[in-house]
This record gives C-alpha cells, structure tokens and sequence, in this order.
C-alpha cells in the first residue's frame, strides 16, 4: 500500500507547493544579496525568477481541460519542455535560493552554487547524451519448464518507445531498428505505448522503419495506455476506440504480431512455447500508476493455452504481474510502463529511482516462485526530455534449460 501523496496527480500539486516556497525563498534572497538602493536591479531579478517559478502553473494551464479544448502534439512537447525549463532554472537553483535566504555564510552559498552548477550540468547531460544513448541489457534465465528445442532462445524486448515525444523520431527509431536487427533475436517484443499522445504520430516513415524490425519468428506486440488515446481531450472526434484501432492496424501493416488479449504458439519442430498478450484495459486507466488495480479478468487471453507449457506473456503495466501469477500460466512476464521515471540514482542492484514511490515493482528483473517478471524501461520520454541514469533500454532475453 502507497501512502496517498505517492500519486502523479499529487505528486504535481506537491510541485506547485514547491514553486511557490520557491517564489518565497527568491524574494528573500533578493532582498539579502541585492542592495537596497539597487530597487529596479531588484524587481527585474525577482520578476525574472517569479517567472521561471510559475513555470508549474503554466504547465497546469496547458495540460487542464478548462483551458484547452484538444491537445495537439505541439502542446504535449512544449509541456515537456517546460518541465525541463522548470527543473533547469529552478531545482537546479533551490540549493542556492535556500542558502542565500538563511545564510550570510558564503561558505554555505559556495557549496550550494557548486550543488546548483553540477546539477544543471547532469540535466544538460540527461537531455544530450543519456535520452539517445541506448542501453542494450543482456538477461539470461533458466527454467527446467523450457523445452530443449528452445534452449538458447533469443527475444528483443522493447516497450514505450513513444514516438510523438522523441526529439529526432526517425533518426531515433532508425537507430533503435539497427541496433535490434543486430541481434539476431529469434523474437522481437514489444510490450506497449507505440505513441504518445495521437495515432497521426504513426508516420509511413516511421512505419515502414519498424517494419524493418526483423527476428525468425517475428514481432509480437501489446497495446499500452497511450495506444488507447486516452490522452486525447477531443475523444468525441478521436474516440479511444479509432485510436485504438488505428494503432494495431499501422503494427499490423508493418508486418507486426498483435496480441489483443490472445495466445499463439512458437514451433520448433515437434516443441513449442505459448506466447500470450494482455492489451491494456480501459478497466486499469484510473489506476494505471497504482499497485490497487482493480478486479480485471485475464483467462480469456489464455484460451488455447496449456498450463504444462513454458508460457511468455507480454502485459504492458507490472502491476498485473499478480493477476497473472494466479492465473498460472506464465513463466516470464514482460512489461515496461514505468521508464523508470527516467531517473534513476546508480546504488545498490537496481538503483534509486522516485518510481519507487509509485510502483512496487519499476524496472528490471523480478522472479517468484520461479516465474519471472522483466520491467524494460522503455525508449520514449514522459514528463520531461531527458532520461538522467535511466537510458534508453533494449533487453536480450536468452532463455536456457536448467
């Protein structure tokens, strides 16, 4: 159980609290460091400073229904941007608005300008090198349940890639193709949220690039929460329903498998593996960044399958990796979903990251009752442009006999 402040709608009214402690600590510090004969020096720096402050308050106006009737692509990036802007120019200063409000230790103000600097310098970094540099992970597990025909198996796991809200798309989504199609995978999955926020993101380019994308047994694919169009505020133009649709016909005509809550089986002579897809449910939107998930039903996507055999199941949200369990058919799950925040502190196995105030399982390897669950922290980008200690993830699975 999460405590009720670890929500993303709550986690953005506790940011706008923290801009207007911020607009507070500005005054203060202008007041102490600019004299007091400087008074027009004075607004011009307090008005400069208020104004990135409020950047919260303009990000809420533009993602707020009251004010807008749609949100066309370019809304959704310049929200991301001021994001961006805001963690720049403002929780890059905080250290020093602190130490300039409360201090006259210039000791104090150098370490916090030193704190400032370095963390502009990490952000600039995030948005610049570490969005595009790619992660490949190498994962192996071995399971007696496999059979030998599959000993050695490769998969590609992708997920979230997020198309309207990459910077460069085809460049981007070019290099992630090159990079799977080295591999050599003998299946490419992905596990959900091929666009961001409209299905016209789904160029023929950009198409026809991951048409490109090439294993033995192909490419099977699930639909996450932003396929859905939920995000969409005109759904009585573009209902959920066409968004929906449009998604899985554009993956189906670029050669892609799609597992609409289905099964199917991968043959190698006289063995084979079920490989079964949840898509995302309008039932989990409310409670998609929740671990309380309603009630949902999952066996129908299993119909066909024999529980005596080794099962891959693609969920795009973790938090049904539960559900699943009881059902049990699934030796690995593979979700993703969580982008890690795209935040992510090195320490310790798995690192620190502020999803995991959300999410009781973010990113990585999980395993239970010698089933696993593989969390792949996606290629797109949410909230802001930058992915800081969180790349980019592409994921080979190499599945072994014990």
């Amino acid at each position: 159980m999460r405590p009720p402040w670890c929500t993303l709608n709550a986690m953005i009214w506790i940011m706008l609290v923290c801009s207007l402690c911020m607009l507070w600590l500005d005054y203060r510090a202008a007041h102490r460091l600019v004299p007091a004969e400087r008074t027009t020096l004075r607004r011009r720096i307090l008005l400069t400073l208020w104004l990135l402050d409020a950047l919260p308050f303009v990000y809420w106006l533009l993602t707020n229904r009251l004010f807008w009737h749609d949100n066309p692509t370019w809304m959704t990036l310049g929200s991301m941007w001021i994001n961006y802007i805001y963690m720049l120019t403002v929780v890059a200063r905080a250290p020093f608005s602190l130490a300039a409000a409360y201090t006259q230790s210039a000791w104090w103000r150098g370490i916090a300008l030193c704190v400032g600097v370095g963390a502009i310098g990490l952000f600039i970094h995030g948005m610049a090198a570490t969005r595009t540099a790619y992660d490949v992970r190498h994962v192996i597990l071995r399971s007696d349940r496999l059979p030998e025909a599959f000993d050695g198996y490769r998969i590609v796991h992708l997920s979230d890639l997020h198309v309207g809200s990459l910077v460069r798309p085809q460049k981007e989504v070019a290099e992630v193709v090159d990079i799977c199609n080295a591999q050599k995978a003998d299946m490419v999955v992905f596990s959900g949220d091929l666009i961001n926020v409209r299905h016209d993101e789904l160029s023929p380019k950009i198409m026809n690039l991951l048409g490109s994308l090439r294993a033995e047994d192909g490419v099977f694919a699930v639909t996450g929460n932003h396929d859905r169009g939920v995000y969409v505020r005109d759904t009585l133009t573009i209902t959920t329903a066409f968004t929906t649709s449009v998604v899985m016909h554009a993956e189906r005509e670029a050669g892609w498998h799609v597992l609409d809550d289905s099964s199917t089986y991968i043959h190698r002579g006289e063995d084979s593996i079920a490989l079964t897809g949840i898509s995302f449910s309008e039932q989990l939107q409310e409670k998609r960044h929740s671990s309380n998930l309603p009630d949902v039903e999952l066996s129908h996507a299993y119909l066909g399958v024999n529980k005596g055999d080794f099962n891959i199941t693609i969920a795009h949200i973790p938090q049904l990796w539960d559900r699943i369990l009881e059902e049990g058919y699934a030796d690995l799950t593979l979700s993703g979903h969580v982008h890690a925040m795209q935040l992510k502190i090195p320490i310790g196995r798995r690192g620190i990251s502020p999803s995991r105030l959300l999410y009781k399982r973010w990113s990585g390897l999980y395993e239970k009752r010698n089933r696993w669950l593989y969390i792949n922290d996606g290629i797109g980008l949410a909230m802001y442009p930058m992915r800081l200690g969180a790349p980019p993830e592409i994921t080979i699975i190499e599945l072994h006999r014990k």
